[in-house]
């Protein structure tokens, strides 16, 4: 259920209000085709307000924020910073924070027969704090009736800690027990990047292998298009890309076997979602990187 209202003041600022409630549903895809779960209700609300874009220097800011049930919120704070030093340039800025804890992320399923809860297999979950950074710069700039060029510009920098590592308990619930404290044990390799679980102490259970899900994401991405119009409706565009990312960690310096076929968690949706491979893309799944490419465009 989501709730609205917004107003254009007297001076033209504008502003608006969202309210949103959901409630528990079930979710069969946070354990990737196990057992259903619990998926938790939340609540969240944003604010935006926007000053008068008919001068030269202009900023509208929001901050959302989202509680769910069992423990689970984010914080997300923006702020766009426009200036038109004249009609043709326009320049833009916007910041962006972001701040999550995730109950239950998940990393792995182990196969186990000793399982019986939750059909044979182990479903290894983390609770995930997450703080990401953005700042997307844009430039654009008419310079002549014919010919313009845009620029865009994005640096980005997303860490992620897991304090716990979880298995999902039974069917039709949103238990996660912690290893090392409810259920059984957990240490860390002394020599890999890994985490060794027995995940019922003493019992029958075989122990098993993690990588350690811990991540620092840093990226820098730069596009600009040059356009030309050089008869009427008809234009060439030349377009030069080039990214560069970081994903180095611990966890994935080494090569580890192990039993559990896992799946390191995207990043939550944020700003990073506004540029191409957004929040689908993990952020560790290629450590160091460089692309660079020009295209040419005739229309």
């Amino acid at each position: 259920m989501v709730v609205a209202g917004a107003a254009q003041l007297r001076n033209y600022w504008q502003l608006e209000l969202t309210l949103g409630k959901s409630w528990n549903t079930w979710d069969d895809k946070l354990t990737r085709g196990g057992p259903t779960t619990i998926r938790p209700a939340s609540v969240a609300w944003r604010r935006w307000v926007a000053s008068d874009a008919r001068r030269r220097f202009w900023v509208d800011a929001s901050a959302q924020l989202s509680n769910r049930e069992f423990g689970g919120r984010s914080r997300t704070y923006k702020a766009t910073l426009n200036l038109r030093p004249w009609t043709a340039l326009t320049l833009s800025a916007t910041p962006t924070y972001l701040r999550s804890h995730t109950i239950a992320q998940y990393l792995a399923t182990v196969p186990d027969e000793t399982a019986a809860a939750t059909f044979g297999a182990r479903y290894v979950f983390g609770e995930l704090d997450q703080d990401e950074w953005s700042i997307p710069l844009r430039v654009n700039l008419v310079l002549s009736p014919k010919l313009s060029l845009q620029l865009y510009t994005q640096a980005l920098l997303s860490t992620g800690d897991y304090p716990t590592i979880r298995e999902f308990a039974s069917p039709r619930t949103y238990d996660f027990p912690v290893y090392g404290v409810d259920v059984g044990r957990i240490a860390k390799d002394p020599d890999l990047p890994v985490y060794v679980i027995d995940p019922d102490g003493a019992g029958e259970a075989r122990s098993f292998r993690i990588p350690v899900p811990d991540f620092n994401f840093k990226s820098l991405r730069v596009n600009a298009v040059l356009r030309w119009e050089f008869r009427p409706g008809s234009a060439a565009y030349v377009v030069w890309t080039q990214r560069r990312q970081d994903g180095r960690n611990p966890a994935t310096t080494t090569s580890v076997a192990t039993s559990a076929t896992s799946s390191p968690p995207p990043p939550t949706t944020s700003s990073w979602s506004s540029s191409p491979g957004g929040s689908g893309s993990d952020p560790r799944r290629r450590p160091e990187a460089a692309r660079e490419r020009a295209t040419i465009i005739v229309v």
